[in-house]
């Protein structure tokens, strides 16, 4: 019988992927014990209810606090690998550029040992966590959220484009389910070519796609290969 995934209680930061068999956890401000809790009482539930094993993703760029200790660390790190004694292999890949985080993450990689069937490797690029786990980058990524008070951040479109070629080329990323669907960005020089870019690029490992379009007999098409990069520290310009 399939597990009823949707009968399964999780936190708002936490979801699952049953067609890649992925966890994703995406803590937001505060990181604390009781925080910690529930994710693990959500990875409990869902390992009891899937017969076969998955992998797991966190995402802590968005953490802006961190209060935790050595003792809660190691004792929930030797629970989850102590859990996972003569199971088969699974990944736990932690996305962090926080120094308190990433020595957290280091801490519980280490308790588990060499032995451990829980696998947890840290990592500071979204690209190389996609290649780790052997999913989609876009997988990984996050929509844009909304800005303090409700209000959703100002889009950049070039002047040259018509709202109904604005609106054309937003057709053209739905098309691409696999892409993030926030185009936050299009760049044109002339009215029947553009750069679309989709994502977010704001803070600190944010992930931008983007691509060349033209207009050609009344359509666009995208007429280059997608790329993208995350944002990096040498990326962000201070604001004084």
């Amino acid at each position: 019988m399939k597990p009823d995934i949707k009968a399964i209680k999780l936190p708002r930061d936490f979801e699952f992927h049953e067609d890649i068999r992925l966890s994703i956890w995406r803590p937001h401000g505060l990181l604390n014990e009781a925080v910690i809790n529930k994710v693990v009482l959500a990875l409990r539930n869902l390992e009891a209810a899937m017969v076969r094993p998955f992998n797991r993703f966190a995402d802590t760029l968005a953490a802006r606090k961190v209060h935790l200790n050595y003792k809660h660390i190691v004792h929930v790190s030797l629970y989850r690998h102590l859990s996972y004694l003569g199971r088969r292999p699974v990944k736990s890949a932690i996305l962090a550029t926080d120094s308190t985080i990433i020595h957290y993450a280091r801490l519980h990689a280490i308790v588990g040992g060499q032995r451990s069937s829980l696998i947890v490797r840290i990592f500071q690029d979204r690209k190389e966590v996609a290649e780790w786990l052997g999913v989609p980058i876009e997988r990984l990524m996050v929509e844009a959220p909304a800005t303090t008070q409700g209000a959703v951040e100002r889009p950049d479109y070039s002047p040259r484009l018509s709202q109904r070629n604005i609106q054309d080329l937003k057709a053209l990323v739905a098309a691409m389910p696999r892409l993030p669907q926030t185009v936050y960005r299009i760049d044109s020089e002339k009215p029947d070519a553009a750069v679309v870019h989709t994502g977010r690029w704001r803070d600190l490992g944010d992930v931008s796609f983007w691509f060349t379009a033209k207009k050609t007999k009344g359509k666009w098409h995208r007429v280059s290969e997608i790329e993208y990069d995350h944002l990096k520290p040498d990326q962000i310009i201070p604001i004084d």
